[in-house]
């Protein structure tokens, strides 16, 4: 298992910290996928700890319609769209194939998105920065320890100290939040310094609410 709050929380600090301040949350699994959930949760707390830094608000329309099967959909694209001609700047694409409805949105609209798991920026133009779950370090770190003779069996929860979820700014689109500034603010989390709530928040993302500098307007 990945901690996946911290990746979630690193991009949503960025793009806020970059000048978005109108973002979206689009999650697969219809709210029950405990990764998705925390992708999403922790993307809330970093744009909102972002705009309390910037003294300013930002909004975030979030929403598990047309994900239950993380599928692409022409549904999810018209809904994304509808985001983007309203003033929605960046959309978090956090569920597989939904990835394809949402940069098509995107293109269409001149629009931004957010990867997830791996670095998607390869896969379309508008992708600005990708929150990264680092599967190919969960494999190296598991099979090293089966060679070496030390694996025994149970859950394993990769995070940040693991070098095991960040951000690829090394493709990064980001214009204000630099390298330097990822570099601290990782070794924030991976000292402990920066505590980022790992409850997965299913199905209400306001469930350690009120946010003080953002305003989530939960669309079923």
């Amino acid at each position: 298992m990945y901690k996946e709050e911290q990746c979630g929380y690193l991009a949503g600090y960025a793009v806020v910290m970059d000048g978005f301040e109108k973002l979206g949350f689009s999650g697969g699994g219809g709210g029950t996928n405990p990764a998705c959930c925390r992708y999403g949760y922790g993307f809330i707390q970093g744009a909102n700890d972002a705009a309390a830094k910037l003294g300013k608000n930002v909004e975030i329309k979030f929403s598990w319609a047309y994900g239950a099967s993380f599928s692409a959909s022409a549904e999810l694209q018209t809904l994304i769209s509808g985001w983007y001609e309203t003033g929605t700047e960046i959309v978090f694409a956090c569920g597989g194939p939904m990835f394809d409805s949402i940069t098509a949105a995107a293109s269409a609209n001149d629009a931004f998105v957010i990867g997830v798991d791996s670095d998607q920026s390869f896969l379309s133009d508008t992708v600005v920065i990708s929150a990264l779950k680092g599967v190919k370090e969960g494999a190296y770190q598991t099979l090293a320890k089966a060679f070496d003779g030390t694996w025994e069996p149970g859950v394993i929860t990769l995070g940040a100290a693991e070098n095991a979820v960040g951000l690829p700014m090394e493709t990064s689109k980001l214009e204000s939040f630099t390298a330097a500034d990822y570099d601290a603010m990782l070794a924030d989390i991976v000292s402990g310094a920066l505590a980022i709530d790992n409850e997965a928040a299913e199905g209400d993302p306001n469930v350690k609410g009120p946010w003080t500098n953002v305003t989530v307007d939960y669309i079923q």
